[in-house]
């Protein structure tokens, strides 16, 4: 996966089991393959003033690109009315992970007990 630092600042934890993308803390978990479509896909991610995930939040924390879905031409066998049928078709290939992109966007510093 291509992580991308857009600008400084603590950033999201996050990492890699498989497909799946773990970020933030509590982490929350995206099935990167799950999400895979024709088309690009592009999930923001916002974050609170204390950086916890948050759909409502005022901080915009991470955007994930994913792209495409890739094909290669393969054969396929159908079983129909008994009879096996075998013919060539567009045949989706595995989620390439070096392809996707995490831009984090740095959050800001949480204030230290002795700033209060």
């Amino acid at each position: 996966m291509n992580v991308q630092h857009m600008t400084k600042g603590r950033v999201l934890d996050h990492h890699l089991e498989g497909t799946e993308l773990h970020i933030g803390t509590p982490a929350q978990v995206i099935d990167l393959a799950a999400r895979e479509r024709d088309a690009e896909v592009v999930i923001g991610l916002r974050a609170d003033a204390a950086g916890g995930l948050d759909p409502e939040g005022d901080l915009h924390a991470a955007t994930i690109i994913i792209p495409p879905r890739r094909y290669e031409m393969g054969e396929v066998t159908e079983e129909s009315d008994g009879e096996t049928i075998t013919y060539q078709d567009r045949v989706a290939q595995p989620l390439n992970l070096a392809a996707v992109t995490l831009q984090l966007y740095g959050l800001p510093d949480l204030p230290t007990e002795t700033e209060e």
